[in-house]
C-alpha cells in the first residue's frame, strides 16, 4: 500500500479515456490518498491438499476522502477566482460521479512525477453534514470515492 501526502494534485479527465480535457479537483479537508494493489487471482487445494494458484493481473485502487468539503466552489481554500471552474467541489464530485459510468484517467502530481491510469469509480459516498444559512446558501459534505485501475 502506497500513500500520497496532502498537497498531492489529483486530476481527472472529463472526456473518457482521451484526456485532452483535465479538471483538478480539491485538496480542500482531503485526506492523504491511498493506493493499494488488488490481486486478481484463482486458487485452489487439489486432491493432496496442495495449493495452487493462478495470477491473472494485479490491479491499483486509489482511495481518498474529505471532510467537511463545501459544495461551492468559491468556498474552496484552494479556489482560484482567475479560473472559476478549474476546482471541483462536493457538488461538482457528485456530478461527475452521477455522469460517469465509464473509464476516465486519473493523474497524480506530487514532487513533480505524474502518475496516470485509467480508472472506473468501484464505490462512492456522499453524505450532507451541515448546510450554511443566509446568503451562502452552500452544504458540507463528506464524500469518499474509490477508484480500481482498469
Amino acid at each position: 500500500m502506497s500513500v500520497y501526502p496532502r498537497g498531492t494534485i489529483m486530476q481527472w479527465s472529463t472526456d473518457g479515456l482521451t484526456n485532452s480535457t483535465k479538471v483538478r479537483i480539491t485538496d480542500h479537508n482531503r485526506s492523504e490518498f491511498v493506493t493499494g494493489p488488488n490481486r486478481i487471482e484463482t486458487k485452489a487445494r487439489m486432491w493432496t491438499g496442495t495449493l495452487r494458484k493462478n495470477v491473472v493481473a494485479t490491479k491499483n485502487t486509489y482511495s481518498c476522502q474529505w471532510d467537511m468539503l463545501p459544495t461551492k466552489m468559491s468556498m474552496l481554500a484552494d479556489y482560484d477566482p482567475a479560473n472559476p471552474t478549474l476546482t471541483y467541489s462536493a457538488k461538482e464530485i457528485k456530478t461527475f460521479y452521477e455522469n460517469t459510468t465509464g473509464p476516465f484517467v486519473v493523474t497524480l502530481l506530487f514532487d513533480g512525477a505524474a502518475t496516470t491510469e485509467n480508472v472506473m469509480i468501484s464505490a462512492f459516498s456522499y453524505s450532507v453534514v451541515k448546510r450554511s444559512g443566509g446568503s451562502g446558501n452552500f452544504d458540507f459534505a463528506n464524500v469518499s470515492i474509490e477508484l480500481e485501475e482498469i
